[in-house]
């Protein structure tokens, strides 16, 4: 009896092992087959493809105003909420990143660091931080007062940054809920990231 406990014993750590992975693979599938049913109707009223695959994430690819776009939701986990994230990919030949301006990035411009670009726009810089390697091209693109207007629209609807990036442009929202994935406000955000991409 000792030595069948003994020999049991032995094997405790390569079953608990098992059972981990077990469990984080269940909990995996889960939350996929969640999201899956979160995004099929979005991709049926929106007529996109609903692209799911083993042990990648689930999103709806679908074609806006010609370009490729997809609409993406992230459960989060502990210390990340979970996200709705807009995506068109398109060549713009340069990076860009906006969030909002906050306590800290204000503090660190009074004591006279530079930690963001200006666009000369008072209002609008002054509510948003924005950064870039290409700043001649990024600052170009923001000129556009239509441009600004639209990235107020993101931010006034709960988007807290924007991305361009890998040929990649992209909104996204944390703490999601139900309205945001109506189709009509997903089409909504979808033709305004359009607009802000063609200058239209």
């Amino acid at each position: 009896m000792e030595e069948q406990f003994k020999q049991l014993s032995e094997y405790l750590p390569f079953i608990f092992f098992i059972a981990i992975v077990l469990f984080v693979f269940g909990m995996f599938r889960w939350n996929a087959r969640k999201m899956r049913s979160r995004l099929e109707p979005i991709a049926m009223s929106l007529g996109g493809e609903l692209v799911s695959r083993f042990l990648v994430m689930n999103y709806v690819r679908l074609m806006n105003c010609g370009s490729e776009a997809r609409v993406e939701l992230f459960s989060g986990g502990e210390n990340s909420p979970p996200q709705l994230v807009l995506r068109e990919f398109a060549e713009l030949g340069f990076d860009l990143s906006i969030t909002s301006e906050n306590v800290v990035t204000r503090a660190m411009e009074k004591i006279g660091l530079p930690i963001e670009m200006k666009i000369g726009d008072p209002m609008f810089d002054d509510k948003y931080l924005v950064s870039s390697r290409s700043r001649d091209k990024a600052q170009n693109f923001l000129l556009s007062p239509e441009r600004r207007q639209i990235i107020d629209y993101f931010f006034s609807n709960g988007f807290v940054g924007l991305k361009i990036q890998n040929k990649v442009v992209a909104v996204q929202k944390p703490n999601y809920r139900d309205d945001d994935l109506e189709p009509s406000a997903l089409k909504a955000h979808l033709d305004q990231l359009h607009r802000l991409i063609s200058g239209a």
